[in-house]
C-alpha cells in the first residue's frame, strides 16, 4: 500500500523525442497558469496604482476646489438676495405707477414734493438744515457751558 501512494504522488513521467523528460500535461497547463496569473496580477497592480494616483491627484485638488465652491455658493445667495430686493422694489414701484394712473391728486402732490413747487394760498414752513454733531459728547459746537 505505501507503493501505491509512493507511485500517486510522483507525477507519470514521459520522455520526449530529444530525451527530455516532462510530466505528463502538467508542465504546459503549470506554464499557462503562472502566466495567466502574472498577466491578472499585473492588470490588478496597473488598476491599483491608477486608482491611487487619481485619489492623491483629487486630494490635492479637493482643498482649493472646496473652497471655490463655497466662494459660489456665497456669491449665487448674494445674487439671489440681490434679485429678491430688485423684485420688491419693482413691485413697490409698479404699484406707485398703479396709483399715480388712478389719482390726478396723487400724481399732483408727488410733483409738487419733487420740485418743491406751491399753490397760491399755501402755508410754507422753511426750516434751517440741522448741523451734523461733530463733538465726542454729542452736543452740538458751541453750544456747551463752560465753568470759570
Amino acid at each position: 500500500m505505501s507503493a501505491e501512494r509512493e507511485h500517486r504522488s510522483e507525477p507519470s513521467m514521459s520522455t520526449t523525442s530529444t530525451g527530455e523528460s516532462h510530466a505528463k500535461g502538467k508542465d504546459k497547463k503549470t506554464f499557462r497558469h503562472r502566466s495567466a496569473g502574472r498577466a491578472s496580477s499585473i492588470v490588478m497592480l496597473a488598476g491599483f496604482l491608477a486608482g491611487s494616483g487619481l485619489l492623491v491627484a483629487l486630494g490635492l485638488r479637493f482643498p482649493a476646489e472646496a473652497s471655490r465652491w463655497m466662494e459660489n455658493q456665497d456669491e449665487i445667495r448674494k445674487l439671489q438676495d440681490q434679485n429678491a430686493d430688485l423684485r420688491k422694489r419693482r413691485e413697490e414701484r409698479l404699484e406707485r405707477l398703479k396709483t399715480f394712473r388712478e389719482s390726478f391728486q396723487d400724481q399732483e402732490l408727488e410733483i409738487r414734493r419733487q420740485y418743491n413747487l406751491y399753490k397760491p394760498g399755501d402755508t410754507v414752513f422753511m426750516l434751517p438744515p440741522s448741523e451734523p454733531d461733530t463733538s465726542i459728547t454729542g452736543q452740538k459746537a458751541g453750544s456747551g457751558s463752560t465753568n470759570r
